[in-house]
């Protein structure tokens, strides 16, 4: 029969592998748990990246949506023009080549204040005109004695209609060469162009 020293050295040997399992134990369940935590913070790194691209590509998006459409213009009074021009008014005409119909009234004056386009100059403005689409003007003009007139308001004056089309890109060049009706005294649109491009 072991003598109970013996039984204390085999308890106490017992006692430390058990120590010993356990403690393997509890690390390995430690370790597991860890590389569990990484797993799930590197899944949840990448879904954040993922929603965070699709957040910036949506904000881009409604920017680029929620931006107006616009074309900017050089306007240019004809040399041989008689007049200086006082007044652009612009109406909303639609989609080239389908609309004729307008879709707007007629704005106020572009032309500020203390602006004007003497025969030989030019003025630049920008005009909120979506791709495709067109607009028609309007005239005032100063006779040389400081009276506005505007041509389509005079007795008789047969009004056509004078485009600046969105067309082809985001600038144009459009020019005007008004004339005067030497018997009836009537100023009229002698001609008129536009084009792509700053010229």
């Amino acid at each position: 029969m072991p003598a109970f020293g013996e039984l204390k050295l085999n308890f106490i040997a017992l006692l430390n592998s058990f120590k010993e399992t356990f403690l393997f134990l509890i690390l390995n369940e430690a370790k597991m748990q860890y590389y569990r935590f990484l797993s799930s913070l590197k899944q949840f790194q990448i879904f954040t990246f993922i929603a965070l691209l699709f957040f910036i590509q949506a904000c881009e998006t409604t920017e680029v949506e929620s931006k107006p459409e616009t074309l900017y213009v050089k306007f240019e009074n004809n040399p041989n023009s008689v007049v200086t021009i006082t007044s652009i008014l612009i109406q909303h005409m639609g989609k080239a080549g389908e609309s004729t119909t307008p879709s707007g009234d007629w704005s106020s004056n572009i032309i500020k204040d203390d602006e004007k386009i003497e025969p030989g100059q030019h003025l630049f403005f920008t005009l909120e005109i979506p791709n495709l689409h067109w607009v028609r003007y309007r005239l005032g003009v100063d006779d040389g004695t400081g009276q506005e007139i505007f041509l389509h308001e005079q007795p008789n004056y047969q009004e056509s209609d004078l485009p600046i089309t969105h067309w082809g890109g985001d600038d144009r060049t459009v020019t005007v060469e008004i004339r005067k009706n030497e018997t009836s005294g009537m100023y009229y649109v002698g001609s008129w162009m536009e084009s792509v491009g700053i010229e």
